[in-house]
């Protein structure tokens, strides 16, 4: 178990569960900010590498503080998963809903190629209950590295008689070869996007059907990153191979 108590107000604060016999290190005891976030390292199964966990809470729509969580982000280096409330409010995840600045600098920074990033919380879950009017919103998400959302399952039990629904993120870890970046810094140019999005769309039409997600991510992953050899770029790419196990 990791904890992180709140530092001001009463009561409150985060707890990370996992089993005991899972290696692990805690990250940062506190990441200064208006939000609450704790963060562990564990080590997958089997293998040299290790995954950050986030464990994220905002308490209003007004109060996040992008820059903390910027700051969380960056502060790891290796794959991440990013799960809490977060009171948040954007046609992203809540199709109904009105989005403020706040959402939309969340829903941006989800969908900027450089951050690697992926919603897995489906559109219109529904993790909270409102308890006066009993309709659903969708504010508790977890967010996950791109070569780990394909493995992803997100399934909602019972609520347990909490506003706010209990959110089983599954991980299961598969047995094939996947080429990731590393240390790549592209030369973004927002004058280029269009081009861009032109040579992907051209490229698409050369991809055969794959015959599983798996394969399919990584056929889209490598559109993408040709498409931005060509047209942004970048200072540095350096290529590893990481063989994950079944879990």
């Amino acid at each position: 178990m990791a904890r992180w108590d709140r530092k001001t107000g009463p009561g409150g604060g985060l707890m990370t569960l996992f089993k005991d016999n899972i290696p692990f290190k805690i990250v940062d005891d506190f990441i200064p900010g208006k939000n609450e976030i704790g963060i562990i390292s564990i080590k997958e199964d089997g293998t040299d590498n290790w995954i950050s966990v986030i464990n994220y809470y905002n308490r209003t729509a007004t109060d996040f503080d992008f820059k903390q969580f910027k700051d969380a982000f960056q502060k790891c280096k290796e794959r991440k998963i990013i799960a809490g409330d977060f009171n948040l409010h954007n046609p992203m995840w809540d199709s109904t809903s009105s989005p403020n600045h706040n959402s939309n600098l969340l829903a941006d920074f989800i969908t900027d190629p450089q951050n690697m990033v992926c919603l897995i919380t489906p559109i219109d879950l529904g993790t909270r209950l409102n308890p006066l009017n009993g309709k659903t919103s969708t504010i508790d998400l977890t967010i996950a590295s791109l070569d780990l959302s394909v493995d992803f399952e997100v399934v909602i039990p019972s609520h347990f008689d909490s506003d706010h629904f209990p959110i089983m993120s599954m991980l299961t870890f598969s047995a094939y070869r996947l080429q990731l970046m590393k240390s790549v810094s592209w030369k973004f140019r927002k004058e280029s996007w269009p081009e861009w999005q032109r040579e992907v769309d051209s490229d698409l039409t050369d991809v055969e059907l794959p015959t599983s997600v798996e394969e399919l991510n990584e056929k889209l992953t490598q559109v993408m990153v040709n498409a931005s050899e060509r047209v942004f770029g970048y200072v540095k790419l350096k290529r590893k191979s990481r063989n994950s196990t079944p879990e």
